[in-house]
């Protein structure tokens, strides 16, 4: 039985590879951020277990705000928020904690969803980029510095604590 070979155009097959390599290439380009083309705005800081992403201050225009991230405590015991602080190059800004955050072993905490963070931001505008600092009962506290957001757009879910 004699073996035919097939004899496949070099050009051809090498079109064929480049076409298939930039669909690929080009279909990596369009991430999908959670309801938004682009990625979030906010800033990161993963320096110890607790891990503090996508951090930002939202603030209402009318002087107060909240701070919006998402904190994953990858310790390996049960944490909390106890303390938030906040100053810009200028001034230190008041910052209420109603009540402290847990933080359970390798879950996601949103913290503008858990309404326990009012800025009085009086001083700080959209745009700016302020001092964030975040206090725990069992882990090392975290400064960095992170954007200044108004509730419009991306940020128009966030709801602004109230006073207590």
């Amino acid at each position: 039985m004699a073996v035919r070979s097939v004899r496949v155009p070099t050009r051809a097959l090498i079109a064929t590879l480049l076409a298939l390599i930039a669909t690929l290439v080009l279909a990596s380009c369009g991430r999908y951020y959670g309801g938004h083309a682009s990625p979030p705005t906010g800033t990161s800081n993963r320096e110890t277990p607790v891990k503090v992403v996508n951090t930002v201050v939202v603030v209402d225009g009318s002087g107060y705000g909240t701070v919006a991230a998402t904190v994953v405590n990858q310790s390996t015991k049960p944490d909390r928020i106890v303390d938030v602080g906040l100053d810009t190059d200028e001034t230190h800004v008041p910052v209420a904690l109603f009540h402290s955050v847990a933080l359970p072993v390798r879950q996601k905490v949103r913290l503008a969803k858990t309404h326990a963070i009012r800025v009085n931001a009086y001083h700080v505008k959209a745009g700016e980029v302020v001092l964030l600092s975040i206090g725990f009962a069992h882990n090392e506290s975290l400064k960095f510095h992170v954007p200044v957001e108004k509730n419009t757009g991306r940020y128009a879910h966030v709801t602004i604590p109230a006073r207590h």
